[in-house]
This record gives structure tokens, C-alpha cells and sequence, in this order.
């Protein structure tokens, strides 16, 4: 039968039983609903790219089992479809289930919501992710090996993009989006002042004067400091990825799952080090206080340990 059809025939006679009108959407007209009001919350391109896949693959998934209304998603369909997420990582899992869990509340309600949400158990993260997850901050050497390491292995013109980039996340502590997507405006009276493309939230801090000025310079008349093409901001993160991944490997520094965060991470290491508040790190990466007390507890644990190592101790003699 042809799928407009069916759908018709469904509505007309009421197939479904009687069912609130948010219920007879369909679930391409629900999904695009979704998706557009996403739009207009102003998230960031690449979230939002991800976001219209995932819910896409649901979506899919429940059409090749002949499944077209909002009103025919069963607690089955919602577990035979997590089961096909076993491949991904448990990060990736919890990802899609927020997502999916968002789709529902958006296309459902009432008890129909509520059984379809209590069937989606909490995916715990395992010891393993909890390691793979911690933050890997560079050392002092590290950086200094990463640095003369890029103009070693990239044409001088490309070294110096990439070795600006690695200056502005190191000193910065923003994304590699935020960064490939900097503007001279937002940088032009010596104060980084941004939104995070990922979430929004402000993000506040004064620059040095010398990587103020390289800044500057290297944008000439550009709005960007380093965006120069008409490809997507993506492609040029792939690229920076990918340079910084080849000189990792070749100094024996690369971490698997964790590349350009590594410069966030040095970034909240290097300022809790120097004893800044908590409060003022998060304002400057443009995160909760609790977000970054939470990501970052075992780095204050470590130095917290270290200064405690320096604390005399009261000697007995024996």
C-alpha cells in the first residue's frame, strides 16, 4: 500500500483509537517540529547537525517497521532501538538517550509519555570511561615539544595557523569550535569576549598583549582570525585535528578520545595552579561552577595534595 495512503486511511478510521491531537502528527512532521525548534535556540551547527541525525536514524528505524504516527511508538520500539546503540561508546549512548528522551517530550504526553520514558533506563559510565573521560592537561615540556614539533612536520604558512590556534586554546582554554570560529570584533580591545557555540554561555577574559597583537596581525582585514575560506568551519577543524593528532603521535604525547581538549584541560591546570578561584576559571571557559568543579575535581585533588605536601609537619626527633 502506498505510505500516503496508509496514513490517511490510519487518521480516517481512527486506527489508533482515540488520541490527543499531538499525537497525530506524524513522525517526519514531528521530527522536522523538533528539529526547528532547535533552530531557533541558536545551537551550535555541528550539535544541531548531530542532533537531526540521531533523531533522523530513529525516525527511519521506525519506518522500516511499517511505523509512520508518533501515536505508534511502543516501549518495544524504544528497546529494540537503544539495542541497536551497543557499538557506541557509553558517552555517545548517554548522548542519544538525552537527545531521544528531548524528541519524545517535544512530540508526547500525558501516560503514554511517561511509560515511553520510564522504559529508558540510565546508562551508567564504567570504570574505564570514567578513566578515559579525566582530564589530560600537558605538561610544561609537552608544550614546548608540541610547539617546535608543528613547524617541523607543516609548511611554514600552515605551522603558522596551526601554532597561533594551539597559542590561542592553551592561553584561552576555549574549544577548537570557538577558536576556529573567533572574530577580530571579539578580540579587539584586548578582552575575549564570547558565547560558546556549545552552549551559549558567556565566556570572559582578558588576552596578553603579545597574543593580542599576533592576533590582530595575523587577521589583517579578515572579520575571522583564521577563517578564510567558503568550506564549513568543520572542515578546517578536521584539518587543525588531524595536524595536531600526527605531532602527538610523533612526540609519544597522543591520548586516544582526548586531542584538542587537551588544551582546555592544560588551561584549567595551569590557572588552578596558580591558585585562581574557582568561580573566576569557570566565567573565563564559560562554564557552571559546578560543571567545572565536577570535570576538573581530580586536577584540584592532585594540587590540592601538593600543597598540602609543602605544609610542615611536627618532627619527633626519633
Amino acid at each position: 500500500m502506498d505510505h500516503q495512503v496508509e496514513l490517511q486511511q490510519r487518521l480516517d478510521s481512527g486506527i489508533s483509537g482515540p488520541i490527543e491531537q499531538k499525537e497525530r502528527l506524524t513522525l517526519t512532521d514531528a521530527k522536522d517540529r523538533f528539529i526547528n525548534q532547535k533552530v531557533t535556540e541558536n545551537i551550535a551547527p555541528a550539535t544541531l547537525a548531530k542532533l537531526r541525525g540521531q533523531i533522523g536514524a530513529f525516525i527511519t528505524w521506525m519506518e522500516s517497521r511499517h511505523r509512520y504516527f508518533v501515536s505508534d511508538i511502543s516501549v518495544s520500539d524504544i528497546t529494540e532501538f537503544r539495542a541497536t546503540w551497543n557499538d557506541d561508546s557509553t558517552l555517545t549512548k548517554q548522548v542519544k538517550q538525552v537527545n531521544l528522551r528531548q524528541f519524545l517530550r517535544k512530540s508526547l504526553n500525558g501516560e503514554r509519555l511517561e511509560e515511553l520514558l520510564n522504559s529508558m533506563g540510565s546508562i551508567k559510565l564504567s570504570r574505564e570511561d570514567y578513566d578515559r573521560l579525566k582530564p589530560r592537561p600537558l605538561s610544561e615540556d609537552d608544550i614546548t615539544s608540541l610547539m617546535a614539533e608543528i613547524p617541523k612536520r607543516l609548511p611554514e604558512d600552515k605551522a603558522k595557523t596551526l601554532t597561533l590556534a594551539v597559542r590561542v586554546m592553551l592561553s584561552t582554554g576555549i574549544a577548537v569550535i570557538d577558536c576556529a570560529r573567533l572574530k577580530k570584533s571579539e578580540i579587539s580591545d584586548g578582552w575575549l569576549k564570547i558565547r560558546r557555540q556549545k552552549t551559549s554561555r558567556p565566556v570572559l577574559q582578558r588576552l596578553s598583549e603579545g597574543l593580542h597583537k599576533a592576533l590582530m596581525t595575523y587577521a589583517g582585514n579578515h572579520e575571522y582570525i583564521f577563517y578564510r575560506s567558503n568550506a564549513e568551519f568543520q572542515t578546517m577543524i578536521n584539518i587543525w585535528s588531524e595536524q595536531v593528532r600526527d605531532c602527538q603521535k610523533a612526540l609519544g604525547i597522543h591520548v586516544s578520545g582526548n586531542l584538542m581538549h587537551r588544551f582546555r584541560d592544560t588551561f584549567v591546570d595551569f590557572h588552578i595552579g596558580q591558585g585562581t578561584p574557582l568561580t573566576e576559571i569557570a566565567a573565563m571557559i564559560g562554564d557552571s561552577v559546578r560543571t567545572t568543579e565536577a570535570h576538573y575535581a581530580d586536577l584540584l585533588s592532585q594540587r590540592a595534595k601538593g600543597r598540602i605536601a609543602a605544609v610542615p609537619v611536627r618532627e619527633w626527633g626519633d
